[in-house]
């Protein structure tokens, strides 16, 4: 019996190593986050600054959510990232380039670095937070 147990144990190990690296986590079992999402980030007006609100996917594998945003018509970037806790808690980082110097603080020039961390919370389905710095921003999550 203790034969068999070494046996299989070593075939898993051998299966799981033989999987490209994509593939070793549906092996293990997806994590309760992982999947496709939908990301908002909602900015309201703040004094003579407008608002703006982006839209774009996002994917979370073993726990680690990316997602990237490209404005079609101006050079605000951005690219969401971090892991997302057992319990659904997460901080997550935005880095990119602003958009249009009206929608900045400060009137700053277009294409200018930000970074910034929301803390959010996920649960299976849906997920939310705020934007720590500078500007109170919502983040908006939903499981595609």
């Amino acid at each position: 019996m203790r034969k068999m147990s070494i046996i299989t144990t070593a075939a898993t190990v051998g299966l799981a190593l033989a999987l490209p690296p994509a593939e070793r986590g549906v092996a293990a079992g997806a994590g309760p986050f992982d999947g496709a999402w939908s990301v908002e980030v909602d900015c309201p007006d703040v004094g003579d600054v407008r608002g703006y609100n982006w839209r774009f996917s996002a994917q979370v594998v073993s726990g680690v959510l990316s997602g990237h945003y490209q404005s079609p018509t101006t050079p605000g970037t951005g690219t969401l990232s971090g892991r997302i806790r057992p319990d659904g808690q997460a901080v997550l980082t935005m880095v990119g380039r602003t958009g249009p110097e009206e929608m900045t603080l400060y009137h700053e020039r277009p294409g200018s670095p930000i970074r910034y961390t929301a803390n959010v919370h996920f649960d299976a389905h849906s997920g939310s937070g705020m934007r720590n710095e500078r500007r109170a921003c919502r983040l908006t999550f939903t499981k595609s």
